[in-house]
């Protein structure tokens, strides 16, 4: 019998901690979150959709917590230097795959031009020599589509020869280049971008000292096809272009008297009408910048201003049509390779001529502030790598000496014992293969929501090898710092193993989350998401205002929770499940050990204990005290919880509520 059969999870509460807290006339609610580093900064939140005494309370919990945890806002806005290129170039081309950068062509002198790709790896922080191009290129334009690279025009065989015609793609896969049908015309310098799969290129000059054009041609890499769009209205070559939500952002840009003359201007196309618009002027005029987009909004970076290369960094936002400055990089560089990788941007190489001319190999690294983007990656070598791929030598690289592993059956403290441990599930399911569904980071903390699927060939928890095919679910928690992960949470419906290999009868026709909510729409900002959820913990499970869940989540929402049969669940079908949990336990008391919010997801890691007190499932009450661990994963649409997440000890806790009673020696 399984006694967890139709339960929810319940989400936790940490216990409220005194922190500063400000209420204004307009009641909004000032959090004051202090970094590890001593650093304050303040929030607000505007409470006119939920009751004022509600939010009071969600802001409380908030900011106790977030000043207990540290929010490290040291390395924000700030630029440090990474591991140099293996050579000087500038005006190269490049694209990101698979959180790897590709610089490819460019010039390393004001006369040659030179064909090499290398490879950056931002995780390891190494270069690698990959595959020439065909062709020596300089001020070529270059995007990435369906995971190839693609490099169209530039100038060759040197800096002052005039633009080319040629098409090439590169293949990372294969470390291999083929070359196109040519473009209608000659063209470098040039603006580039995709939107929906077709790749847009937009002005250009044919040499640096040429009169640039305002052509825009649309290629299609399905077909090999040309079509010519309406102009760009600012005739320009050495402009950065860049699409987000679907239109063309054509920033700065020069005539063809490149040396004193050069552009503010920004200027959008809308692919859907064929039309031009013009936008907000960039604060620094200037061509030759890079540009990329960063959770919706576009950093222009470096380029030529006046006399000289510049560093400039400003940041524009297409749905306020607002710019700001953000700090500068530590070095001018024009013709700067300019690429992002999650929330982290890298200026590559570039060029700048004060006090004499010279050519840079050196690389930045900016840190948005936005996420943890280097930690993702760390945490997806853990699956990708050393799991996916048997290779726990990887373990070496990423995981810190006395790490410490935390499971539902103990601690596991030490690197070597981690592999130990990785090592008795790779002998148990040597073809298990883990699919990462969705990742959440926010400060040195990464929750990873994974799906796992494998045939156990060997002995796993006691069981001999029954060549039964399982899948599962499960999140695990990485702490990052120093490069290195420091302590790891695993969770995993163990329960479900145990059903799919025959030990107890199954109870669910499908381990795995189910198909995933449709619901969609405004995201919200994260210190509003995590007040909400820390809400529903208060209000809902802690003091059992049924009204809580209602006033907090869609009507559509769905509850993803492979330990229930049926699971996803309704929203009516959640609010049954959460009821009854209730009735069973009603002194749970939560205890929330960490929260994690990016985007529109907050993650929560708590600890439950409450005395089952009240009939479950069939099960009267034992009066036995129950402790239990987890992680809930909670998405927001428009205000409200439209989808949740849920993993924890089920088995440990099926086990304390049915094991049989103690003995009593007197009767023995």
């Amino acid at each position: 019998m399984r006694s967890i059969g139709n339960l929810p999870v319940i989400v936790l509460q940490r216990s409220l901690v005194n922190m500063p807290l400000a209420i204004t006339n307009n009641y909004d609610i000032a959090l004051l979150i202090k970094g590890r580093k001593g650093r304050n900064k303040m929030k607000s939140l505007n409470v006119t959709k939920i009751s004022y005494s509600v939010w009071i309370l969600s802001g409380l919990i908030l900011s106790g917590f977030l000043g207990r945890a540290g929010v490290s806002l040291a390395e924000e806005d700030t630029w440090t230097y990474m591991a140099d290129m293996p050579g000087v170039r500038s005006f190269s081309g490049g694209g990101v795959i698979d959180g790897k950068i590709y610089v490819i062509g460019g010039a390393p002198s004001n006369s040659n031009l030179i064909p090499s790709v290398e490879i950056y790896d931002p995780i390891v922080g190494t270069w690698a020599k990959m595959a020439d191009m065909p062709s020596a290129r300089g001020a070529h334009a270059t995007c990435t589509s369906d995971g190839k690279i693609y490099v169209f025009g530039g100038n060759s065989p040197d800096v002052w020869s005039p633009g080319r015609k040629n098409v090439y793609i590169y293949d990372p896969q294969i470390d291999c280049w083929t070359q196109k049908s040519d473009m209608p015309y000659a063209n470098a310098m040039c603006g580039i971008a995709v939107v929906d799969g077709i790749i847009y290129l937009m002005g250009g000059m044919l040499t640096p000292s040429s009169p640039p054009i305002a052509t825009v041609m649309a290629y299609d890499p399905i077909t090999e096809s040309w079509t010519q769009k309406a102009n760009i209205p600012t005739a320009r070559g050495g402009l950065s272009a860049c699409a987000v939500d679907g239109k063309i952002y054509a920033i700065g840009g020069t005539t063809e008297n490149w040396r004193v003359s050069s552009y503010k201007h920004v200027e959008v196309y809308d692919p859907s009408t064929d039309t031009w618009d013009r936008k907000s002027d960039m604060p620094t005029e200037r061509w030759g910048l890079g540009t990329c987009v960063v959770d919706g909004k576009i950093y222009a970076i470096g380029g030529w201003s006046g006399s000289d290369a510049c560093t400039a960094n400003e940041v524009y936002d297409p749905v306020t049509d607002t710019w700001t400055t953000k700090s500068p990089m530590q070095q001018k560089r024009n013709g700067a390779f300019i690429c992002s990788v999650e929330e982290r941007i890298y200026a590559i190489g570039g060029a700048y001529a004060v006090p004499s001319p010279g050519f840079l190999s050196s690389v930045e690294e900016y840190n948005t502030g936005l996420g943890a983007s280097l930690n993702k990656a760390l945490s997806r070598r853990d699956f990708e790598e050393a799991l996916n791929q048997s290779k726990l030598e990887v373990y070496d690289e990423i995981i810190a000496p006395e790490a410490i592993l935390h499971t539902v059956g103990g601690e596991i403290i030490g690197l070597e014992n981690i592999k130990g441990f990785a090592g008795m599930i790779l002998t148990a399911f040597p073809n298990i293969h883990f699919t990462i569904d969705d990742m959440v980071a926010e400060g040195d903390l990464v929750v990873t929501r994974w799906t796992n699927a494998g045939t156990q060939q060997g002995e796993y928890m006691g069981i001999p090898a029954t060549g039964i095919t399982t899948a599962g679910t499960g999140m695990s928690i990485h702490r990052i710092t120093d490069g290195k992960i420091q302590e790891l949470w695993l969770f995993a419906d163990d329960l479900g193993m145990l059903e799919q290999l025959g030990l107890m009868p199954p109870t669910c026709e499908d381990y795995t989350w189910g198909e995933p909510s449709t619901v969609m729409g405004d995201p919200g900002d994260p210190v509003t998401n995590t007040a909400l959820v820390l809400y529903v913990v208060q209000k809902f499970w802690n003091e059992q205002n049924i009204d809580a869940l209602d006033i907090t989540h869609s009507p559509d929402a769905l509850a993803h929770n492979p330990v229930i049969p049926g699971s996803p669940l309704d929203f009516e079908g959640y609010q049954q499940a959460a009821l009854m949990h209730l009735v069973a336990f009603p002194d749970f008391r939560v205890t929330t050990e960490n929260i994690i919010a990016e985007g529109d997801k907050v993650a929560v890691r708590w600890t439950v204990n409450g005395t089952h007190l009240g009939e479950l499932m069939g099960i009267p009450p034992t009066e036995r005290p129950v402790t239990f661990t987890g992680v809930t994963i909670y998405r927001f649409a428009e205000g409200k919880i439209v989808e949740n997440w849920w993993s924890y000890d089920a088995l440990g806790m099926m086990q304390q509520i049915t094991a049989p009673p103690e003995s009593d020696p007197g009767q023995q």
